[in-house]
């Protein structure tokens, strides 16, 4: 492109000269997964390591090792979704999975309670947590129902919406 003021001519760039990928794009973060992997890695063994020397009860060691072992499950199923050899969304489950152990391992660290004892608390941690997955799956049912509504019937649109009102 080329403008002319008084005679002179300047030839501007059609494209910007420094170009960068957006800040959440998964080129720019998608290298940095494997330290990240070692780092959570460490981490969980480590809280077994201590939760087997330290004398823990015997939940909080399964709670260690459900943790420890849905999070590599979660790693291993991640790395064969970049490879295309499972589902992209395979390792969430697994990723869902490591929380809720992590989090039930907290409750547990914490209250330092006996579960059978005092039921009231199992149930509202467990009324909580389902809570918050409940929360995660409507929002995740909202969007694929957004696309599947795009072009349907009204009659179909409202038993898909009066459904989704109804299983939250």
């Amino acid at each position: 492109m080329s403008t002319g003021v008084r005679g002179v001519h300047i030839d501007l760039p059609s494209k910007p000269l420094l170009q960068s990928p957006p800040m959440l794009d998964a080129k720019v973060w998608w290298p940095l997964f494997p330290l990240l992997l070692l780092i959570v890695i460490v981490c969980l063994t480590w809280a077994l390591v201590l939760a087997v020397r330290g004398g823990h009860d015997l939940r909080a060691r399964w709670l260690q090792v459900g943790a420890l072992t849905c999070y590599l499950l979660a790693a291993v199923s991640a790395v064969g979704s970049e490879r295309g050899a499972v589902s992209a969304n395979l390792h969430r489950p697994f990723s869902l999975a490591t929380q809720l152990c992590l989090l039930l391992a907290l409750v547990h660290r914490i209250f330092r309670m006996d579960l059978y004892s005092r039921s009231d608390a199992y149930i509202i941690t467990g009324l909580i947590v389902s809570g918050f997955l409940q929360a995660g799956w409507s929002a995740f049912a909202v969007l694929v129902v957004q696309n599947l509504v795009a072009g349907a019937p009204v009659w179909v649109m409202i038993i898909l919406y009066a459904t989704g009102a109804l299983s939250t």
